[in-house]
């Protein structure tokens, strides 16, 4: 299994693979499965793979300390080897016709009623609701006699579990391909060992039970990436491009989102530059190339931004990557930092255009993150395969906390590439192992 690359960032990774019954690792007459970056351990039968986040029992309780839910707790209950079941049924009438007929939108089933399922309403705003997420299909189990190596790029996105997050906080199932498995695992942070050496990342690795089906195995796969010394980063030059458009008024969008670049802006000094690139129907610079230590300069020309107009994204994407080769500094940070829905709805609007434009850059040093906002017609999709052209990572911020997070606590993770190109191959020993399939990655 074969994936798109992503750079390694100084974050935390996890990956799961699941082995079918009839294995028998560790065994002492068979010899146990290789891998190439990392020998697999197997734990004692009965203790569980994950201890921090999967247990043996049927139900598992999902609790975020950092962003509690509003007015009840919750439960997700575990079935057919997804640890977080979802469904993609959402609400929206029809203001024209009034009709009481199902109609599709965001990739679910819209209703003129607000059902519920296991007690979860799903009713839905009464605005039209647009959200898109891109299909996503489980792995297929693959015979180790036929297949033997699985390779898989590593991921460092997290913007799934914040999403999904905000769903269950508004007491609805969230949209079942919104659902990313190793976005929800890569979303915490693991006690992992640090590299040791010159290496830039440490990989580890363990053996315990599927939850869901004592006679599969787990194998988890966790990358600890070097961390570096905020005095010793390297220069940054930084294109903020932001989504000014009429569908980014709300409150949980422009201006959370100026929150949130408020608080990257008081972690720079006087090696970083930041440009401010803003585009609705055209785009424009508010703020050139200007040194980090000017705070309030920056955060001013935060403050006087507004919402209003249709959204050209293509050519605001243009704008800053011209202004990021401008400023390009050789050996620092060059990245583009795009704060959008996700809906671009004139110019060049069409995926083959805008990944064409990313790569180009890409490839030049320039690097494209996304922080995705607001809900009703968030662009999930679109914002996932930006941000993967664009060697970056993608983050949805629903909150302050989640703010200080991405753009504070994780700022060297989210900024500073360690390695590109990553990618885990395991071999599986068909002496001892049947079949595998990938958790997650399916995108």
């Amino acid at each position: 299994m074969i994936f798109k690359s992503k750079p390694l960032n100084a974050i935390f990774i996890s990956s799961l693979l699941l082995i079918n019954p009839g294995c028998t690792l560790g065994s002492k007459e068979k010899e146990p499965q290789k891998m190439s970056v990392s020998t697999v351990q197997p734990l004692p039968e009965k203790e569980p793979l994950y201890k921090p986040t999967i247990e043996p029992p049927a139900k598992v309780t999902v609790a975020d300390k950092a962003h509690p839910p509003k007015e009840r707790k919750w439960e997700a209950t575990v079935a057919d080897e997804v640890a977080i079941s979802s469904s993609a049924q959402m609400k929206q009438q029809n203001r024209a016709q009034r009709s009481k007929i199902g109609m599709f939108a965001g990739g679910g089933m819209v209703l003129p009623y607000a059902p519920t399922v296991n007690g979860w309403s799903q009713e839905a705003s009464e605005s039209f609701n647009t959200e898109s997420y891109d299909r996503i299909n489980d792995n297929e189990f693959c015979q180790v006699s036929d297949h033997p190596l699985s390779t898989f790029s590593i991921d460092v996105d997290t913007a799934s579990y914040a999403n999904v997050r905000r769903f269950l906080n508004q007491s609805q199932l969230p949209p079942k391909d919104s659902v990313r498995i190793e976005e929800m695992i890569n979303y915490f942070n693991y006690p992992y060992a640090n590299p040791k050496g010159q290496r830039p990342f440490a990989v580890q690795s363990e053996v315990g039970r599927a939850p869901w089906n004592y006679k599969h195995r787990l194998v988890h796969i966790g990358i600890k990436g070097l961390e570096i010394n905020k005095k010793e980063k390297p220069a940054s030059n930084l294109v903020f491009l932001i989504d000014v458009s009429g569908s980014m008024s709300d409150a949980n969008k422009l201006p959370l989102l100026k929150v949130g670049f408020k608080k990257l802006v008081s972690q720079l000094d006087e090696r970083d530059h930041v440009a401010i690139v803003v585009y609705a129907g055209a785009a424009g610079v508010v703020l050139p190339s200007t040194s980090g230590h000017l705070h309030q300069t920056i955060m001013a020309a935060l403050d006087r931004l507004q919402a209003g107009g249709s959204t050209n994204g293509g050519q605001g994407i243009q704008l800053a990557y011209n202004i990021a080769k401008k400023h390009f500094i050789k050996g620092g940070v060059n990245r583009v930092i795009l704060a959008t829905d996700g809906d671009f709805n004139v110019g060049v609007s069409s995926r083959g255009e805008l990944v064409r434009r990313i790569e180009q850059s890409r490839e030049k040093g320039i690097y494209l993150s996304i922080l995705g906002f607001g809900m009703g017609n968030y662009k999930d999709g679109q914002m996932e395969e930006l941000s993967n052209k664009g060697n970056g990572n993608y983050a949805y911020i629903d909150t302050e906390k989640e703010a200080q997070k991405v753009l504070v606590e994780q700022m060297m993770g989210t900024l500073i590439t360690i390695a590109k190109d990553v990618k885990i191959q395991v071999e599986f020993n068909p002496a001892a192992v049947e079949a595998y399939r990938l958790i997650g990655y399916e995108n």
